[in-house]
């Protein structure tokens, strides 16, 4: 039965996602058939000078200077233990948290709208604190009220409280409001913002940057043999932003995509891009075509074996590309997503790909999103974190909350490679980089944070590390999240003695893995 839109299948009982995810393409028409033994050469030279989709391919791009000299770390010093209290509700604003003499400022938003997002942060910045056991550290939660001005004020409570480092703000506005004041001071700002023009001058960015997803899922894409990219961007800035990464990380390789359609963010607007992108109206029309060709045989075996193999299927002809790139998550992904087999785009021999936004286990329940790809971190790593979060705060971290953990732990960690200036650009730019929560990242020049990111992929029991990929080498870099300090031994028995403690140990021949271990031609 065919359908004639994605409701009226569901009318029906049938998911759109379910409906052709295992239909065939017919391989050849009566039509060509009967006509190619009088022209077979005259057709074989026509059928050869149009039809197959040409790989578009750009100037080879030429790669960036490296980052910075290298910096070699001081030893390490011994922590002690400095556990927090797992059952605090709330803290009174810009209290200490710790013993030591570094002030650490965590500038989150503590009341207001997002007062919620600002507690988790703080809970896991304590977590880390705990799991560090810094005799020097000291936290200073400051409530920034998730706002530009609430920012500036925090800021000032910052100094006051002589912090030598500031994490957070959380939103790239904040970090804009409060640019000048760290620049004046020459405060170093390691703020949890994906957005990459806020960062530089001092201020580092925590966040997951667009760009660097894009550009490892590509290089993934392009490693598999794939060549043929195309594209559904919403119309939004955001959108704007991914199709720039994506048309750069192609670029990379030479290639360019072959097609791109841009939708608006209206679930009753999303048809027409996804059919223009499937070209289904014309192979739709030349399926229709071939059947009625072929009717007008009459009754024969051939048309009759003709005839079947084509009633299974909803057009006729082959795409033009073999990856579709989907930046969208949330809602709008489960929205569109059913409309690409529906229109004749079959998962099963178009890869799909995404970005963070779809680090959703819930996406396993879309059936067109099965095999779909992203690069992001091990999702063990989250799961790990969230249960151990549960079990002292009695709620589920946000995502975003690992970045105060690691960016704590990074502090803690710089503090014992280097006593004299812990926080200096030249400090924080080690390029062996560090191993955290999110697995390996490392800052560069402009500020943001460069992460080795796994390939994951969507199945039915949620996100896992897609087969045939291997995560990233935590080993070649300098641990900055410390949970294994812990695993030497129980809270019933934390040693008296902090020199029983293990130190990190660092190995200075790794230092070149890291760039061995990203794909070619990844940015420096």
């Amino acid at each position: 039965m065919f359908y004639t839109s994605p409701q009226q299948a569901m009318a029906w009982g049938h998911h759109p996602g379910n409906l052709r995810l295992g239909m065939q393409t017919a391989k050849f028409s009566v039509r060509s058939f009967c006509l190619l033994l009088p022209l077979a050469a005259m057709l074989v030279l026509s059928a050869c000078g149009g039809g197959e989709p040409q790989v578009r391919r750009m100037p080879p791009k030429q790669p960036p200077p490296p980052l910075v000299p290298d910096y070699q770390a001081p030893q390490n010093e011994a922590p002690i233990i400095v556990r927090p209290d797992p059952t605090r509700q709330s803290l009174p604003q810009a209290q200490m948290l710790g013993s030591g003499a570094i002030r650490i400022a965590l500038m989150v938003p503590l009341s207001g709208q997002h007062a919620a997002l600002g507690e988790a942060l703080l809970n896991a910045a304590q977590m880390a604190l705990f799991d560090a056991q810094h005799p020097r550290l000291v936290l200073v939660p400051i409530d920034t009220k998730g706002t530009p001005n609430g920012a500036l004020e925090a800021m000032t409570k910052a100094r006051a409280a002589d912090a030598n480092l500031v994490l957070g703000p959380v939103f790239a506005d904040s970090i804009r409001a409060i640019r000048p004041d760290a620049m004046r001071y020459g405060t170093t700002i390691i703020g949890f913002s994906s957005d990459r023009s806020v960062a530089g001058a001092g201020i580092y960015t925590m966040g997951f940057t667009p760009e660097h997803q894009v550009r490892q899922i590509v290089d993934h894409a392009v490693a598999q043999g794939r060549e043929q990219f195309t594209a559904l961007i919403p119309q939004t800035l955001f959108g704007e932003r991914m199709l720039e990464a994506y048309v750069d990380a192609l670029a990379w390789h030479q290639l360019e995509p072959v097609q791109v359609e841009y939708y608006v963010e209206d679930t009753d607007a999303l048809e027409d891009p996804v059919k223009r992108l499937a070209n289904y109206d014309a192979r739709r029309t030349a399926l229709l075509e071939e059947v009625a060709y072929l009717e007008s045989f009459g009754e024969d075996d051939l048309t009759e074996e003709m005839l079947e193999s084509l009633k299974n299927v909803e057009t006729l002809g082959k795409l033009t590309f073999d990856i579709v790139f989907l930046p969208a998550g949330g809602h709008m992904v489960r929205n569109l997503a059913p409309l690409l087999p529906f229109y004749e785009i079959d998962p099963v021999e178009v890869q799909f790909l995404g970005t963070g936004q779809w680090d959703d286990p819930g996406l396993r329940f879309e059936p067109a999103l099965l095999g779909a790809r992203f690069a992001g971190p091990l999702p063990e790593a989250g799961k790990q974190f969230a249960a151990r979060y549960a079990s002292v705060y009695n709620s589920q971290p946000p995502r975003i909350a690992s970045l105060a953990y690691d960016a704590t732990a990074l502090a803690a960690t710089l503090i014992r490679l280097n006593n004299r200036r812990p926080f200096s650009h030249e400090a924080l730019m080690n390029p062996r980089g560090y191993a955290g929560l999110d697995g390996v990242f490392r800052f560069q020049a402009d500020g943001t944070a460069e992460r080795r990111l796994s390939i994951i992929e969507i199945n039915s029991d949620g996100l896992a590390l897609a087969e045939g990929t291997r995560p990233p080498l935590e080993d070649t870099a300098i641990p900055s999240v410390i949970p294994r300090l812990m695993e030497h031994y129980s809270e019933e028995e934390e040693p008296d003695d902090p020199e029983s403690l293990p130190a990190i140990e660092v190995d200075d021949g790794l230092e070149a893995e890291w760039d061995l271990d990203f794909a070619p031609g990844f940015s420096n």
